[in-house]
């Protein structure tokens, strides 16, 4: 017996990761590739910790100076991440 009825693999992979609960963990992970990206080498290194929660990515940056560079270039930041990923996910940046 053949079945008639065909599924996208990108539908099947997505119900799959949304029923398992790992839809936040890809989607964590895709942020923080992109803010690799888009910082650099240089600037990374000056991170300590980075985590994201509901739209926000928090940063914890070790040199003051690097924390104002970054703070002044956060809304850009974000609009680079949000057009690197194709999707608005990160609403803000919170440096700490």
């Amino acid at each position: 017996m053949r079945r008639n009825r065909y599924v996208k693999l990108a539908d099947v992979l997505a119900e799959f990761l949304e029923n398992e609960g790992l839809k936040e963990g890809i989607q964590k992970m895709e942020v923080y590739d992109a803010w690799d990206k888009i910082i650099g080498d240089k600037l990374s290194k000056y991170i300590i910790n980075k985590s994201f929660v509901k739209g926000k990515l928090f940063c914890y940056v070790s040199s003051s100076v690097v924390r104002n560079t970054l703070f002044v270039q956060r809304i850009e930041i974000v609009s680079r991440i949000n057009a690197l990923l194709g999707k608005n996910i990160v609403e803000t940046l919170v440096l700490k």
